[in-house]
């Protein structure tokens, strides 16, 4: 309800969100470009919320097919019916397809992100990083963590651009190394005219979440670690792992 409220205020009120949904970890907010994706399909059914579902729901099966063609590119025809028959029965991607919650757009970001990168490795064409940049840019808009995906792609960039022979090549990395930053900063412009005129809510906010130490845990580390783990595992095929010991 409060999503579809902002995207009927972007329509038809003319008020352009700055900020995403509040976040449940802290005083600061996800990124806006989450209402701008969802905004054409409220558009034009005239704010109905079963369109922009379906559309979320259209996005996940779309993340199966590239999810199968990223694993059958890398592990071959075997690997990639297994990735992609466990992301079409994974009972939390198709919950997650159902409703209307930013994080559900990271199955279709992410796997375009990761696609892109390693078909910019593989063929060597520099443009795909741009692809990518654009999949890590939704992914990081849609939640905050979804900045953990930024260092293995970045770590993947910096290798292929070193490997690549001096001349031609190197300048065609380093122009794509640049239209991926520009999409980054031209994503994040309605953060930065909101801090600009909000003495930087959103920055401070989120530097007194970290200095706090982040939310309270009563298990040790080793715990967490486990834990993490068996939740990484449990999470695609079952759900919360606690709902299904």
């Amino acid at each position: 309800g409060h999503d579809m409220l902002v995207l009927w205020r972007l329509i038809y009120d003319h008020q352009i969100p700055l900020l995403g949904p509040p976040t449940s970890i802290g005083d600061f907010h996800h990124g806006a470009l989450y209402y701008f994706l969802l905004a054409p399909f409220a558009w034009i059914s005239n704010d109905d919320p079963v369109v922009v579902v379906g559309a979320i729901a259209v996005g996940g099966v779309i993340a199966v097919a590239v999810t199968w063609w990223l694993a059958r590119s890398i592990g071959g025809s075997i690997a990639g019916l297994i990735a992609g028959l466990l992301m079409a029965v994974s009972s939390s991607a198709i919950n997650e397809s159902t409703f209307i919650w930013n994080p559900n757009l990271i199955a279709l970001s992410s796997s375009v992100a990761l696609a892109g990168a390693w078909q910019a490795h593989r063929t060597g064409r520099a443009r795909w990083w741009v692809v990518a940049a654009i999949g890590l840019v939704v992914t990081m808009q849609c939640h905050v963590l979804g900045i953990a995906l930024a260092p293995p792609l970045i770590a993947r960039y910096l290798l292929d651009w070193r490997r690549a022979p001096r001349g031609e090549a190197r300048a065609r990395f380093r122009r794509a190394g640049l239209a991926a930053i520009g999409v980054v900063v031209l994503s994040y412009l309605p953060l930065v005219v909101h801090e600009l005129g909000n003495n930087f809510s959103e920055a401070r906010a989120a530097i007194a979440f970290l200095a706090s130490g982040g939310q309270p845990v009563a298990l040790s580390l080793p715990a967490r670690l486990l834990f993490v783990g068996l939740r990484v595992l449990a999470w695609p095929l079952e759900g919360l792992l606690t709902d299904h010991l």
